[in-house]
């Protein structure tokens, strides 16, 4: 073998180790946290909660997201809905009002405008905003445009323990009968199971904030968004990262399957690149270098693939290696889907898994330089990571 293809053969090798070693550490974390025998938290039963949604343009989906929050196991006496307008173009707060009128005298339903957005961080601002005027010392965050199930709130404050500063909810894409929606329900499936293998090893890196909660009082002592300002995206994962470096607080996530919360995936290819820009915009902000790394690493790794894919025309040596990689990569990518499929009842989309494997390392290698080196737009806003 000459030099050439041995360094790249070693390469692809580490970039192989790099990419499967978490999944597979993931895969084993989710099995421990969704598997265990230890009975869950006997957290506060009658602790006033306060829902907080940031909303912008949601005119299309607030109502049923509203709906599904009044629909709770939770007593209603106990919770609050508080909705800040985030500089909406449309009939977004018309909506909540008349929602709110509805429900007036049985569960308190409180909508703010975010006053005087500024230029990036817009959703942190009118979080923060809400934040400030909730009621509740544990605070429930999700998104305007999920539908939460009824057990969603009990079971994210049954998983608070007294040290327990923060808790990380399920969150899973709605799909139809078509190959689109399907794949990406399987693609988000595997990042929600991978964040949950992180919490299931003691080392949470990821969560969303489709499904969060937490203590006031670990907000505060983080200094809540404080700083975060600048960023445009990371508002969940940010703020979980600062509570579960303090000495006072634990995070945890919410093993409650039926606890789940629900969106929609991206509608178009345009819609997929725009969502996973902003995702990915955050990841060059993470304070400790294994998170850093470990998005580097698997950007590299698709990244090789396509550079196999094109090589393998002038040496068949490449096509070689590539067959090995992408067959490493779906077997880890399996260890992690499976468990997560069955916990979750969607085992008929591992069918899929096959046939998104294109699509997934080409988005990815996309969407990742565009997310670190570009901007990207939200909703009608142009934004800078």
């Amino acid at each position: 073998m000459s030099t050439i293809p041995t360094i790249v053969s070693i390469t692809c090798l580490i970039l192989t180790v790099a990419y499967v070693g978490p999944l597979i550490w993931a895969g084993i974390g989710f099995r421990k946290l969704f598997e265990s025998t230890l009975d869950m938290p006997d957290g506060p039963t009658n602790e006033f909660v306060s829902v907080v949604i940031a909303a912008r343009n949601e005119e299309s989906n607030i109502e049923a997201c509203l709906s599904s929050i009044c629909k709770s196991d939770y007593p209603s006496e106990f919770f609050e809905i508080i909705i800040v307008d985030d500089d909406s173009t449309d009939e977004t707060v018309t909506v909540v009002r008349r929602f709110a009128q509805e429900f007036k005298g049985e569960i308190s339903i409180r909508v703010y405008s975010s006053p005087d957005p500024p230029s990036t961080g817009q959703k942190k601002a009118a979080l923060g905003y809400g934040i400030g005027r909730a009621s509740g010392n544990i605070l429930l965050l999700t998104d305007a445009d999920c539908h939460v199930s009824r057990t969603w709130m009990s079971s994210m404050i049954s998983s608070f323990r007294t040290d327990t500063g923060l808790v990380a909810g399920p969150v899973q894409f709605d799909y139809d009968a078509s190959a689109w929606s399907r794949g990406l329900a399987l693609e988000f499936m595997g990042l929600t199971a991978l964040a949950a293998g992180s919490f299931g090893q003691g080392r949470p890196y990821s969560c969303s904030g489709a499904s969060i909660g937490f203590r006031r009082d670990a907000y505060e002592e983080v200094g809540g968004y404080g700083g975060l300002e600048h960023l445009s995206s990371g508002d969940d994962e940010m703020l979980m990262h600062r509570i579960a470096r303090t000495a006072n607080w634990q995070v945890a996530y919410c093993r409650v399957p039926s606890a789940v919360v629900n969106t929609r995936p991206p509608l178009s290819l345009r819609g997929l690149l725009q969502q996973r820009r902003r995702w990915a915009s955050k990841s060059i902000h993470y304070e400790h270098w294994s998170l850093r790394a470990g998005v580097v690493g698997g950007l590299l790794f698709m990244s090789a693939i396509i550079a196999l894919f094109t090589a393998g025309f002038y040496n068949s040596l490449y096509w070689i290696i590539l067959s090995l990689m992408i067959s490493l990569k779906m077997i880890a990518e399996m260890k992690l889907l499976f468990p997560s499929a069955r916990v979750f009842g969607r085992r008929e989309l591992l069918r899929y898994h096959i046939l998104v494997q294109p699509f997934h390392v080409l988005y990815v290698v996309w969407a990742g330089l565009a997310g670190l080196f570009g901007g990207f737009e939200w909703k009608g806003r142009k934004l800078v990571r």
